[in-house]
């Protein structure tokens, strides 16, 4: 097995286990650092920084720096290749986007990185998948909807997909019964206080997810 095939599945392997994707998008560097800081306490192995914030390759190295080995630090909102690129010079693990573009999946993996890619149908979702996805983001979430997704679900058994994009912390055991292999949460689950995010953490993580 090559490097490649064992940082990529290992990424894979934790996205199956935890279940869960946090994703970090703040105002500022600061508290960006200070989101990731409460996350990786409470035990969350996926944190996706996206590149909206500012700095946020700063972020990533710093992250890196601090947390290589036992957590993996990716990128979100990745889409072109030399994005990409900077993502991986930055240490990310990962790489995440909100579309699916063929030849920043390949950049991914010539640095060895998982990616996940972007879709809203099912063409989306086969196009990723025959570009080389490792895991598909169903993005937004939101325009599906748990009882449509179990729909998408039926005719796409082996797409390992992760729904992304407006899924309420109450609804991520519904979608993870409905097929979801992993769920992307963001502001639902950053938000507030350093006591609000250990809550939300310590009840998805204590129920697989």
């Amino acid at each position: 097995m090559s490097d490649a095939e064992t940082r990529r599945g290992a990424v894979a392997e934790a996205i199956r286990a935890q279940r869960l994707v946090a994703i970090v998008r703040t105002s500022s560097p600061q508290q960006a650092r200070e989101a990731a800081g409460v996350l990786v306490m409470c035990g969350v192995d996926l944190i996706e920084v996206a590149l909206t914030t500012p700095d946020a390759l700063e972020v990533v190295r710093e992250l890196v720096d601090e947390v290589a080995g036992s957590v993996h630090i990716g990128v979100g909102t990745a889409v072109t290749v030399e994005e990409v690129r900077a993502s991986a010079r930055a240490g990310a693990s990962f790489v995440v986007s909100p579309c699916t573009d063929r030849a920043a999946i390949r950049a991914a993996h010539d640095a060895d990185m998982f990616a996940l890619p972007g879709a809203a149908t099912p063409t989306e979702i086969i196009t990723a998948v025959a570009a080389g996805a490792d895991m598909v983001k169903l993005f937004p979430a939101s325009l599906w909807g748990i009882g449509s997704f179990r729909h998408l679900r039926a005719p796409l058994p082996l797409v390992e997909l992760v729904p992304s994009g407006g899924v309420a912390i109450e609804d991520v055991p519904d979608w993870l019964a409905a097929g979801a292999v992993a769920v992307g949460v963001g502001s639902a689950l950053t938000a507030g206080t350093e006591q609000d995010v250990r809550d939300r953490v310590t009840k998805l993580l204590a129920r697989g997810g």
